[in-house]
């Protein structure tokens, strides 16, 4: 049961890695806005989804149709500069009305520049129920942390976790420019400049947002959004709040503490593995061997290293699964093709 688990938490979070990073659909820019959250909570306890937003173009005041001598802040911008800082966290809060319920989505991710490390966190709140998950990359690998109690799953060699769980998909489909509006407040000890934008469709569908940008290094401090959506034929709100803080002040990331005792895998693995994902309990690697060559390896390493070939192993033309004991615990390693290269998974019971 607990492997079954893994791997549909580590399958979710392949799923929204991918969505993290594929930009918004142009037919997306040209409805009216829409807002709604996405989730399977009930299902797994994990959020599948990011909540995505839809952004109209109408009567916007778009890069191309502002004139050249008004000073303009681009959505686009929001990222600029943080590669400046030593360290800094970013807060993304999203919340939505649907059919009468308010959901709420918080995205934190804060990141040191050495040693290299980001740690994120996303939490969703539906009925009163809190689910957390929480990410931390350093070097090659993302350890991600969750569940009641916390389990840790260690993705390795795994780049495109890197952007799991982030907003990109709902900040990158803002299609409005926002205008100046004169000096802002001091935030985290910066003078602040002010952008606004206000715009309200025939239909009663809306879109205000403020956004305040340090005026010495031009990074954006905190970005405001809120409005309404037609729903029917109602009209429901949804606001989002994207905030910039502890800069240079982050306190020292480290792996999580769930993650200590997973320690190197002691299994054979053949000379050209890779090592994709790891818990206390289950191992998986990634070969160019044939199922049939990795299978006669696992064969002769594992009763090598003192394991006793035991009952329950299969195999098909497609699948090998093997069956070992050692020490009153039993290990099974199951061989597969993926994609042009042979996955091996090994769980100890």
């Amino acid at each position: 049961m607990k492997f079954r688990f893994m791997i549909a938490v580590f399958l979710m979070s392949v799923l929204v890695g991918a969505c993290g990073n594929t930009p918004a659909p142009a037919e997306q820019r040209d409805t009216q806005p829409e807002t709604a959250v996405q989730s399977d909570t009930e299902q797994s306890g994990e959020p599948q989804t990011e909540p995505t937003v839809a952004v109209s173009s109408e009567e916007s005041t778009s890069s191309d149709s502002a004139a050249a001598d008004v000073d303009v802040w681009t959505p686009d911008s929001y990222y600029d500069n943080l590669q400046l800082l030593d360290s800094y966290t970013l807060t993304f809060t999203y919340k939505v009305t649907m059919n009468g319920k308010e959901e709420t989505w918080t995205w934190k991710q804060s990141t040191q520049s050495e040693p290299e490390i980001t740690l994120s966190t996303w939490k969703t709140t539906q009925s009163g129920d809190d689910a957390e998950t929480a990410l931390v990359t350093a070097a090659d690998k993302t350890y991600m942390v969750s569940g009641s109690p916390k389990t840790c799953i260690v993705i390795a060699n795994a780049e495109e976790n890197k952007n799991v769980f982030n907003p990109e998909l709902i900040l990158d489909t803002f299609a409005y420019d926002l205008v100046a509006a004169g000096a802002g407040p001091e935030m985290n000890g910066r003078a602040t400049d002010t952008y606004t934008y206000d715009n309200t469709l025939a239909d009663g569908t809306s879109y205000q947002s403020t956004v305040y940008v340090d005026r010495a290094d031009g990074l954006t401090m905190q970005w405001d959004v809120s409005g309404k959506n037609k729903n029917g034929d109602n009209l429901e709100p949804f606001a989002w709040t994207y905030a910039l803080s502890d800069i240079n002040a982050v306190p020292l990331l480290d792996v999580p503490a769930e993650c200590t005792s997973i320690s190197e895998a002691v299994w054979p693995q053949p000379a050209d593995a890779m090592v994709k994902m790891q818990t206390p309990e289950m191992y998986m690697l990634e070969s160019a061997g044939s199922v049939a060559d990795t299978a006669k390896f696992y064969s002769d390493a594992m009763q090598k290293a003192g394991y006793t070939p035991a009952e329950g192993g299969m195999e098909s033309a497609e699948m090998v699964m093997q069956m070992y004991a050692k020490d009153g615990s039993t290990v099974s390693v199951m061989i597969s093709p993926s994609e042009g290269k042979t996955v091996v998974v090994i769980t100890q019971s």
